[in-house]
């Protein structure tokens, strides 16, 4: 979705997207900031999974349903950049390259008009 967003909005270019699911890497330094921050898109409408602890959903204005999967990388990782899903730490993410990827990163500002907010 981060090439369509900056193809669409910087290029004004057409795109169709296959799927309606969006993957977002978020640098936390703890779980307890990640917990926070999934907590308020709870807050907000979006519902959790109840199988994987970083997907969430969500129904948009047009009545369209989208997954939408926050994954951490950070601080939260351990010396071989893995993550492992508290509470059991049962289920383990490898993140490498997600620190470099950040680094060099296309910073790009979306406002959304009020009349919008919700699609």
């Amino acid at each position: 979705m981060a090439r369509d967003l900056v193809l669409v909005h910087g290029f004004d270019a057409k795109i169709e997207r296959g799927t309606r699911d969006v993957d977002f890497a978020i640098n936390v330094s703890s779980w307890e900031e990640f917990d926070s921050l999934k907590d308020k898109l709870l807050e907000s409408g979006y519902r959790a999974d109840q199988k994987m602890g970083h997907k969430l959903h969500y129904t948009c204005s047009k009545e369209l349903p989208w997954e939408i999967d926050i994954v951490p990388f950070g601080a939260i990782e351990d010396g071989r950049s893995m993550i492992a899903w508290p509470p059991d730490q049962d289920f383990e993410m490898n993140m490498l390259g997600f620190k470099e990827a950040a680094q060099s990163a296309l910073i790009v500002r979306i406002v959304i008009p009020p009349e919008n907010n919700r699609g």
